[in-house]
């Protein structure tokens, strides 16, 4: 709501870009602090291209490790990861850095289907490793924050919050934050009711249960 207040939050995330690159090597901020990434990993898991390995045996083989080392064709990888082990897009920043590093020739880009990740484990629907608690969090207040965005810009809606912040005696973003926090909250309930229908028309009608598994996964 206040210019200052974002100058304030931009300079304290740059100042702790600097200290953490000053301790840690390579982009340990991207991958364990910034807000943009933790941002960016839930849509990635929807992303209809991917970067993997084309034969895993190639790379546990190999004896340089340029991809993580780096070498005069590219750099090292910045999230330091092995290509072999990634088998889903959370963590991979699409740099590149490998394909151009490795010397074997065995990193590909992929065309994949979307929600690939998400999907997975077939019908064990959000129970990949990779659906953490944190990220299940991020996900809640994504689904939060991008419809209320839009709602809050309306003047309807404007109004109305101003007169239940004054109305309550409490602050206005304390209100806004609840609302956010809420709709998320409402949509992922819908969601969780929405997949309760999916199963329950899975197995009343087998025949259309497993069409609409084919036209997901």
């Amino acid at each position: 709501l206040r210019p200052e207040t974002t100058v304030y939050l931009a300079l304290g995330m740059f100042a702790m870009a600097v200290v953490i690159s000053l301790v840690f090597e390579k982009r340990s901020f991207c991958r364990y602090f910034c807000p943009i990434g933790a941002i960016i990993a839930p849509y990635s898991l929807v992303a209809p291209i991917e970067l993997r390995s084309k034969n895993p045996d190639v790379c546990r083989q190999c004896k340089t490790r340029d991809c993580v080392k780096g070498n005069e064709k590219g750099y090292a990888c910045p999230q330091m990861i092995y290509p072999y082990a990634i088998d889903r897009n959370t963590h991979c920043l699409m740099c590149t850095e490998c394909a151009k590093t490795c010397p074997n020739d065995n990193i590909a880009i992929n065309i994949r289907r979307p929600f690939l990740d998400i999907f997975k484990e077939g019908l064990g629907f959000l129970r990949t490793p990779d659906i953490t608690l944190s990220l299940s969090v991020i996900i809640i207040i994504l689904l939060g924050v991008i419809p209320f965005h839009n709602l809050e810009m309306t003047a309807t809606y404007t109004l109305l919050e101003a007169g239940m912040a004054n109305g309550l005696g409490i602050p206005q973003m304390v209100l806004r934050t609840t609302a956010f926090l809420m709709m998320g909250v409402i949509l992922v309930a819908a969601f969780w009711a929405a997949v309760r229908c999916f199963f329950a028309i899975f197995f009343a009608f087998p025949g259309l249960g497993r069409l609409c598994c084919r036209m997901i996964l």
